[in-house]
């Protein structure tokens, strides 16, 4: 890849993907980590992702955590991953993103075990309007993790594998939301029973 001092000023928005040869060549993965240490204190937006296969998948989560610390705390304003599971690590870096507006998790991306960590992370990141997670599970504390976020105004949740959790505590965003999107696979038990006429 080539670049030059002067057009690592225009490379404000950016998509990354970790591609396969890189991720089974550590000397390549050191390369793009270099070059991605150059741009990624000057990014305002970018977009992580992996192949659909689940081990390259795997392989990308280890390395997302350090391009994370890599990013401008203070001045990125969106952030996009794309079938990169979400580890402890990279749900505790997110969390430093207080200025972040912009949030999207799709595709299964959290494991279980991990979705209460990015749950608390959401809950930190006060300064969000728009925020989109698609997943196995939309799980009760990630719903209650966006109560306090009032200055939401697009939310998009989609459980691919088993139905929405209660709703209940997303009143309280009511008269904040301007777009609300619900989807579920798997409608037994469903969240989506909450009264329409409490949202927007």
């Amino acid at each position: 890849m080539f670049y030059s001092d002067s057009c690592i000023m225009l490379w404000r928005n950016f998509a990354w993907k970790f591609d396969r040869r890189e991720l089974a060549d550590e000397q390549l993965m050191a390369a793009d980590m270099r070059l991605f240490q150059r741009v990624g204190p000057l990014i305002e937006g970018v977009v992580f992702q992996a192949e659909a296969d689940a081990n390259w998948q795997r392989a990308a989560a280890a390395h997302l955590p350090d391009f994370l610390q890599t990013l401008n705390r203070g001045q990125l304003a969106g952030l996009k991953i794309e079938q990169v599971p979400l580890l402890p690590a990279a749900t505790q870096a997110l969390a430093q993103f207080r200025q972040l507006r912009q949030l999207g998790v799709s595709s299964s991306c959290v494991a279980a075990r991990n979705a209460g960590s990015l749950a608390a992370a959401v809950h930190q990141l006060t300064s969000m309007d728009a925020f989109q997670f698609q997943g196995n599970s939309v799980g009760r504390a990630l719903v209650a993790a966006l109560r306090p976020l009032v200055r939401l105004e697009y939310l998009d949740l989609e459980s691919t594998q088993v139905p929405l959790p209660d709703l209940s505590p997303l009143t309280a965003l009511a008269g904040i939301l301007t777009s609300l999107r619900l989807v579920e696979r798997e409608s037994h038990g469903s969240g989506l029973l909450l009264p329409s006429s409490r949202l927007p």
